[in-house]
């Protein structure tokens, strides 16, 4: 019998305090729990999931965003996109932040 495919149903929210719509409008590349040690640290918990998207299909409502540098093993960028106003992480980007979502 084959797998049955499921449709995609678009996700949106906001921030805690509502400053900051999201909308993603594609299926996740992928989802995962990841339970390194910086994975750890940076959720302040024993885990921390992960959906790798497409920057295409994401949408960011929101001037005020905060982009926090944190330091990776690797040396290289990685930065956590919050509201500037409640501090609720909205992604992360890994690399260059020139880009249209944020």
């Amino acid at each position: 019998m084959a797998a049955r495919a499921r449709r995609f149903v678009p996700i949106s929210g906001s921030c805690a305090c509502g400053h900051v719509r999201y909308a993603l409008n594609k299926t996740p590349l992928f989802v995962h729990a990841c339970h390194c040690f910086d994975c750890r640290r940076e959720s302040g918990s024993a885990f921390n999931h992960h959906i790798m998207v497409e920057s295409s299909a994401i949408l960011l409502d929101g001037s005020e965003l905060e982009h926090v540098k944190v330091p990776s093993p690797s040396g290289n960028a990685n930065y956590i996109v919050r509201c500037a106003h409640c501090k609720t992480p909205l992604l992360s980007r890994h690399g260059n932040l020139k880009s249209k979502i944020c």
